[in-house]
């Protein structure tokens, strides 16, 4: 009995040791109240992206390919007879990629002879089919996919267009038609039919891979019928025809893809059933493969002479596939300009079809002016998503890492005049004239500002900055190189005292979006933006540039920054002074420096 009573005090004291231990450190925490405090605090300070920056936004996160697509791929590769010919392929492939990377292969205008083919211009037969499909098809699906995202999301700001078919050229082993299905799905606006994708390549093998791929687009469920029953499942009507690359129009025609064929965007539903359809022409990483600078025109020019409304190039992010994209798009936009000069000389009147005439950038530039990039040699335009890398894929590169990047340029040309902004052509004499009729009435006095449905039109947000590189995030501030609707390439700072959701959005910005806030104390120039040839060639010009050598004495190179730098009195010394300075022969040399078309330096003896 003794010993039983012992035991039940003994836990009793250890109880209310536990609980008066927890109850005196909840008490004696002198931080617990202020971090409670905070946390509360936070809670309801808390901040999240602005709608203006989530519409700004492009494809985000990391691709993957559909699991059918994967699976489809797997089973081609398994099913192969020499895989090892597979990576020889691809490594060949890689091999070509690199050449014809520089800013030389893109201004190749001489037609090559029969007995040398073309560094751009690979024969694909079923092995090396098989290595681009191997090698190559997931970071063109996820540049492809990148591309028309944006369109889809810049479209959506001016109406509500979308595609009833796609026409691609130069379609390879049909990655295009999965990054189709994925932004816009396979069935159309009245729920019932189905997207029409058609494909046109060079290649026999080619089109034999992507007509078995084909097979395994996955199916939507399609409408509801009168008695409220679903339907069955629709599944997006993917084709592919062998055609030479640039198609000719007459071939076009006779499989109805010529501008007959074509429907407009402000052409209503019934009238675009009865006449014909809204087509979206895309060229996916096949402008680089023509040979010459001149099949390259002679391909966009195709594009644009089919009758499309919208047209997509997208093209390898390198110097050279930026050069061919800017080309790409200088040449549609002379073609719309061609257009409407033509309309306005002969005072015609639009023709039956409805189609407009002109042509704007959609994406990614917010104007239409000059490319800043062009002729810059520090940089070139491109944009970079990060892709999932499949088993088939590491396997073929010989790769442990399960992403990389696709690098890609892209354009997207609309036919028609670019929507105007109302804010920046907004009457500024009718709001002060407003403004003084309510004080005459004695109305209360409102600040002038434009209204909100003006402030917030389609016209503004194309005229967005893009990203055109990765964000600088600083301890305090944002740094943000864009190309802005000025036509310069500008550097935006974002500093932490411009506003909590402006810093936010800053710090939350990704390379390729557009970025709606404008800085807080003004743009200025871009270091990788374009330098003006004429000024820097005055520069060059005006006064040899003088390279010392480094044996030259301390003395004589202490006297002549001291030259330089000038005193109050001293005048500056003239060439003909600095050659009696009585230094020897080769020690201090004189060069004029030009810069050449292509953007290099060049030394003038």
């Amino acid at each position: 009995m003794l010993g039983r009573a012992a035991i039940q005090s003994s836990r009793q004291t250890t109880r209310r040791l536990v609980s008066s231990y927890s109850i005196s450190r909840a008490h004696l925490d002198i931080n617990a109240a202020a971090i409670n405090d905070q946390r509360q605090q936070d809670a309801q300070d808390s901040i999240s992206k602005s709608e203006k920056a989530i519409r700004g936004e492009s494809l985000r996160g990391d691709v993957q390919l559909p699991a059918e697509l994967q699976e489809a791929v797997d089973r081609i590769i398994q099913d192969a007879d020499n895989k090892s010919d597979i990576r020889l392929k691809a490594l060949e492939l890689y091999a070509h990629l690199r050449k014809t990377s520089s800013i030389a292969s893109a201004t190749t205008s001489s037609t090559p002879s029969r007995d040398r083919q073309s560094p751009t211009s690979p024969t694909y037969d079923d092995s090396t089919s098989l290595a681009y499909l191997a090698g190559l098809m997931p970071v063109v699906y996820a540049a492809t996919l990148h591309a028309l995202t944006v369109t889809r999301n810049r479209l959506a700001l001016i109406s509500d267009w979308e595609p009833d078919r796609v026409v691609d050229y130069g379609s390879g082993t049909g990655s295009a038609a999965w990054a189709v299905q994925e932004v816009w799905g396979p069935i159309l606006h009245d729920g019932v039919e189905a997207r029409e994708y058609v494909g046109l390549d060079g290649s026999k093998d080619m089109i034999e891979l992507s007509s078995s791929l084909f097979g395994v687009l996955p199916m939507s469920v399609g409408g509801v019928s009168g008695s409220g029953t679903v339907e069955k499942g629709i599944r997006l009507k993917a084709r592919a025809h062998q055609l030479p690359i640039p198609s000719p129009s007459s071939a076009l025609a006779k499989m109805q893809l010529g501008p007959s064929s074509m429907a407009s965007s402000h052409v209503s539903a019934e009238e675009g059933k009865k006449g014909g359809k809204k087509t979206l022409a895309l060229c996916a990483f096949t402008l680089g493969e023509q040979g010459t600078r001149e099949k390259r025109k002679e391909m966009v020019r195709a594009m644009w002479a089919s009758g499309a409304e919208v047209i997509v190039i997208v093209d390898r992010g390198t110097p050279a596939g930026s050069r061919m994209v800017i080309e790409a798009r200088e040449q549609l936009l002379m073609y719309g300009r061609r257009e409407t000069v033509m309309e306005e000389e002969t005072q015609s009147q639009p023709s039956s079809s409805g189609r407009k005439k002109g042509a704007f950038v959609v994406a990614p530039c917010p104007h239409d002016g000059d490319c800043p990039l062009h002729h810059s040699s520090r940089s070139f335009c491109h944009f970079s998503q990060r892709v999932r890398s499949p088993p088939f894929l590491r396997h073929t590169k010989h790769s442990t890492k399960g992403e990389s990047d696709s690098k890609f340029s892209y354009v997207v040309i609309q036919r028609g005049e670019r929507p105007s902004s109302p804010s920046s052509t907004l009457n500024i004499d009718q709001l002060v004239e407003t403004a003084v009729t309510d004080a005459l009435q004695q109305i209360p006095f409102q600040p002038l500002q434009a209204p909100r449905n003006i402030m917030e039109h389609p016209g503004d947000e194309l005229r967005w900055p893009r990203v055109v590189a990765a964000p600088l995030k600083r301890s305090g501030h944002v740094i943000i190189e864009v190309c802005s609707a000025s036509e310069q390439l500008e550097r935006h700072t974002i500093p932490k005292s411009q506003g909590k959701q402006e810093y936010y959005d800053a710090r939350k910005v990704a390379w390729g979006d557009s970025f709606p806030h404008p800085p807080k104390n003004g743009p200025i120039p871009a270091p990788s933006g374009r330098e003006d040839a004429q000024t820097a060639r005055d520069k060059f010009k005006k006064e040899g540039s003088i390279l010392r050598s480094k044996k030259m004495g301390r003395k004589d190179a202490r006297s002549e920054l001291e030259d330089r730098q000038g005193g109050r009195g001293e005048r500056r010394r003239t060439r003909r002074d600095k050659e009696e300075l009585g230094v020897k022969d080769g020690e201090v040399q004189e060069f004029e420096l030009d810069i050449g078309s292509d953007g290099e330096l060049r030394v003038l003896r």
